[in-house]
């Protein structure tokens, strides 16, 4: 349950919010005015207003519209409030409460994008906060008691390093004259944010079956590699973005049937890549990756059956398409 002094620090909060107009945060003028306060160990106002300003589409849709963003904790949770008050002067509210204060910062900004682009418009939530006449009796205790355990909660910043692991499948060219299927796993450590600058770097493993068939014969051959990708720029909002990529592959080719004469043969595999990526949060621990590389070999190796008689040759320039599911691990 609640306590009076949560809705009071929060009330309060949301009151300064709304009279101060001034921020450093604000160094461009907009059409709307928007204001953040919070607890010390919380993203700052600064990070938090540019988030706001970074995802409005049409800040001109906002024009009029006076917006204030309040956290105060609440024991071991955070509490969040945003006041919207249209052109017109009608007020709308909306309240959230979560575990960290990261998490009600982040919900507030998506809020607030939302409320700039409707004009300040806000559907009130069907359940009011509770006691809201108890409140003036909490005037002299205002909630700044536990400033010693906020500091728990600052390591979990916004643009943190996350590790996920990642598991998908495929087609790729090179290895036959169609394309032929694979899989793929591996690991990913990159930054979890909606800023252009969010670097991620990849490890897979790679497996692919392909077959050469000709009125010679038939071989059969099996990719084994490892791929190493860097993608150091994200395009697009939280929830969905754009990476370019590059990135190495190294391994063999498996080769068995009737080349050169029915002996079994070891190529090495080696390319070059560049690639994009689609990807799509479904929660906050799993997301999903639609990709697609033009892939440069590094070794043109050549099949044949008999002697003298080339059947395949591994072309100058590929490329593979593939479908990704991740989980992240914190």
């Amino acid at each position: 349950m609640r306590s009076a002094r949560a809705p009071l620090a929060l009330g309060l909060a949301l009151a300064s919010a709304l009279v101060l107009r001034s921020s450093p945060a604000r160094a461009e003028p907009t059409p709307y005015e928007l204001s953040y306060t919070a607890p010390p160990g919380c993203p700052s106002e600064k990070h938090v207003l540019a988030e706001v300003q970074a995802n409005v589409r049409d800040a001109a849709s906002g024009a009029g519209a006076r917006i204030a963003l309040a956290i105060v904790q609440e024991g071991s949770a955070f509490l969040g409030e945003l006041v919207a008050l249209d052109r017109a002067g009608n007020e709308g509210r909306r309240s959230i409460q979560a575990p960290t204060c990261a998490e009600v910062s982040q919900t507030l900004a998506f809020l607030a994008v939302l409320a700039i682009e409707l004009g300040g418009r806000v559907e009130d939530e069907p359940a009011a906060i509770p006691t809201p006449k108890s409140v003036p009796a909490a005037k002299p205790t205002p909630a700044k008691p536990a400033p010693a355990s906020k500091p728990e909660t600052a390591p979990k910043p916004e643009s943190s390093w996350q590790l996920a692991g990642v598991v998908g499948g495929g087609v790729r060219g090179g290895l036959a004259p169609s394309v032929r299927p694979s899989a793929e796993a591996g690991v990913d450590f990159g930054v979890r944010g909606a800023e252009v600058l969010s670097p991620a770097l990849r490890a897979m493993l790679i497996g692919a079956l392909s077959r050469i068939s000709h009125s010679a014969g038939t071989a059969e051959l099996s990719l084994l590699a490892g791929r190493f990708e860097g993608c150091p720029l994200r395009f697009g909002w939280r929830p969905v973005g754009l990476r370019p990529c590059l990135g190495v592959e190294a391994g063999a080719v498996f080769a068995h049937g009737d080349l050169e004469g029915g002996r079994s043969t070891v190529e090495p595999w080696g390319s070059a890549e560049a690639s994009l990526r689609l990807e799509a949060r479904l929660s906050e621990r799993v997301f999903l990756e639609l990709s697609g590389a033009a892939v440069v070999p590094f070794f043109r190796t050549r099949y044949f059956f008999v002697p003298d008689r080339i059947v395949y040759t591994v072309p100058a320039v590929t490329g593979r398409a593939g479908l990704v599911v991740g989980f992240r691990f914190q």
